[in-house]
């Protein structure tokens, strides 16, 4: 019995190394949400939560605050790019579905219009999905990173839907049970990145291999 308990506190013991994986959650929640108020830097801030993420999930994280912002500061130019392009996508998308109200005399070019800036809106989301990990990852321009992250979106279709749910899902469970949204500031885009991470990890790890082989990504 006093094995067992030793084994259970035991540094490297299951109990131990949850405790840690927690407490390095909520310490990468926390910079990203800080590092996200400028607003600018959202995109910078969500490649590094990326980077950290997958770090953690691959046991090589080191120290959470370290690692998050060694990738933070080398991502910080194409992170503000990557954040003034969503921006403009999402927006271009919510001003056209509000203009569309104003042609309600014509319901074939109303629906028409909203079925194609659905499909947009979807083609944005999943690229975004998977552009934060990828550019986490590969060092090349932004416009390939979001080539490279609408690709891999498409080729891993099941997974990047999966993710999208893993990133919704704190926010729909916050949004009907008020109660919980503090937890937001404690899990809400770490956990996910987390969850994402561990999907996501086996197709870096071959895109790895290949880079190591001399061979196109």
């Amino acid at each position: 019995m006093a094995t067992t308990r030793s084994n259970i506190f035991d540094p490297e013991g299951p109990l131990s190394v949850s405790f840690n994986t927690v407490k390095d959650l909520i310490t990468l929640n926390l910079i990203t949400i800080l590092c996200c108020l400028p607003v600018v830097t959202i995109g910078a801030s969500f490649t590094a939560m990326h980077y950290t993420a997958l770090k953690m999930v691959r046991d090589e994280e080191g120290y959470i605050t370290k690692t998050f912002f060694r990738s933070f500061k080398e991502n910080l130019k194409q992170g503000i790019g990557a954040t003034f392009i969503l921006a403009a996508a999402l927006g271009f998308i919510g001003l056209d579905f509000w203009a569309i109200q104003w042609f309600q005399d014509d319901p074939g070019f109303v629906k028409a219009a909203a079925v194609l800036l659905a499909l947009l809106a979807a083609v944005t989301v999943l690229t975004a999905t998977f552009f934060f990990p990828v550019q986490a990852k590969l060092c090349a321009t932004l416009r390939q990173n979001i080539s490279n992250a609408f690709k891999m979106a498409l080729s891993h279709f099941p997974m990047t839907l999966l993710m999208v749910v893993f990133n919704l899902l704190p926010f729909v469970i916050c949004y009907f049970v008020h109660v919980l949204i503090p937890l937001l500031f404690i899990f809400g885009f770490s956990l996910p990145a987390f969850w994402d991470a561990k999907l996501y990890n086996g197709i870096f790890k071959k895109l790895e291999e290949r880079a190591d082989a001399g061979e196109d990504l």
